[in-house]
């Protein structure tokens, strides 16, 4: 007794886009392209943008090279578009509110005290005021100055 192929029936495949050549260079070509662009972003420091596309690639390629997983395949973008656009922004506004990290924040601990330590505050002048009824019903604002004796009368106020 001879099994050959306990599984289903192996059909023949009459056009040239059916071959499992070109299904399996096609995979090569994509994985490869991804790998590429998953390099980069890790290369310039965007951890998290490389780990999710590491991620639904990975997932992506499985679901759709394997035939057993061909029930995931009607399934898998839902579940990709949600970690995508709904779990990952929700874990990285977690991570950004728990670590103070953001783009504002790139600087070592050191560069970012002292650029915080040589910040100054220059005051302006200082004036007193009084506010003032006119005749015609309207409010007058009188600025006067610490250290000088000039006023300053800006436009009536309504």
């Amino acid at each position: 007794m001879q099994f050959a192929h306990a599984g289903l029936p192996t059909r023949q495949k009459s056009k040239w886009w059916q071959h499992d050549g070109l299904k399996w260079l096609t995979i090569g070509l994509f994985s490869l392209i991804s790998c590429y662009l998953i390099v980069l972003m890790y290369a310039q420091g965007e951890y998290l943008f490389a780990i999710m596309t590491l991620i639904l690639v990975s997932a992506g390629l499985y679901i759709f090279a394997n035939r057993r997983a061909y029930a995931w395949r009607y399934v898998y973008p839902g579940i990709a578009g949600m970690g995508l656009f709904v779990l990952f922004p929700l874990i990285c506004t977690i991570a950004i509110a728990f670590t103070n990290y953001s783009s504002t924040n790139q600087l070592t601990f050191e560069r970012a005290q002292s650029v915080l330590m040589q910040r100054q505050f220059q005051t302006g002048k200082t004036f007193t005021f009084g506010l003032y009824p006119t005749a015609d019903r309207q409010w007058q604002l009188l600025l006067t100055p610490r250290t000088a004796a000039s006023r300053c009368f800006p436009p009536p106020l309504a």
